[in-house]
């Protein structure tokens, strides 16, 4: 692999593909309409043109930030790990969601939590 050329399967490819076409198609706010994602793309490669040649005087690309809401944050993890499983039995927490959150508290990636556990988990 010298050339770093990555092969893929037929079925890898087609789900790469999915994903790619699902994350282009969500949409977001922007200039007070939301549009998708290849759209957004579209209008900022047309502003790009525009600012190369001078019909723009200015070029953000910016704008739209990525809206990003973590839905677990230090003091949850710490919570999560610290917590034994009688007291999330006490608080309605079942032991398989308890098992699923501490398998995931430790690692610095993001990992879901339902709005009913945060509040069983927060109180």
């Amino acid at each position: 692999m010298d050339n770093y050329v990555l092969r893929l399967k037929p079925e890898a490819v087609r789900k790469l593909i999915d994903a790619l076409r699902i994350k282009f198609n969500s949409s977001l706010q922007y200039r007070s309409r939301f549009c998708s994602q290849d759209t957004l793309i579209r209008l900022k490669a047309q502003e790009l043109a525009d600012y190369v040649l001078g019909k723009r005087s200015s070029l953000d690309l910016g704008e739209p930030k990525p809206d990003r809401h973590r839905t677990d944050s230090e003091v949850i993890r710490s919570r999560i790990l610290s917590m034994t499983t009688a007291e999330a039995r006490k608080r309605g927490i079942s032991k398989n969601t308890m098992w699923y959150l501490r398998q995931r508290a430790p690692s610095p990636r993001e990992f879901s939590i339902y709005g009913k556990v945060r509040t069983k988990l927060c109180s």
